[in-house]
């Protein structure tokens, strides 16, 4: 489970964008989740690099969030969440619940749309 004394410990990739291209290929979630992964890697590098402050319903951020699917899937029927904010928190929250191990012991499958 953990690296032997003086063993280099395992490094977690720098870049998000192949972790998101190995779940799906591993079946992890569906095509859905992939596309909103991406546009959350998105997001985060608009935060990540710039000096200025940034803001989820600001240029450029506003309208990859407004792209996001998940929320519109979680809520059929119903109204999703409009502002930047409640979209990303809801596409974060699907996420993280559809790939724990929460998740795993509800009768619902483990695959994310």
């Amino acid at each position: 489970m953990f690296p032997a004394r003086g063993a280099a410990a395992p490094r977690i990739p720098e870049n998000l964008g192949p972790l998101i291209d190995l779940a799906y290929a591993a079946g992890v979630f569906g095509p859905v989740t992939y596309e909103d992964l991406k546009l959350i890697q998105k997001i985060r590098n608009a935060f990540a690099h710039h000096v200025e402050p940034r803001y989820l319903d600001n240029l450029p951020i506003a309208p990859l969030c407004a792209q996001l699917k998940l929320p519109d899937v979680a809520w059929a029927g119903r109204t999703p969440p409009a502002t930047p904010r409640a979209r990303f928190l809801t596409s974060i929250t699907i996420v993280f619940e559809g790939t724990s191990g929460w998740q795993a012991q509800r009768s619902a499958p483990n695959v994310l749309p």
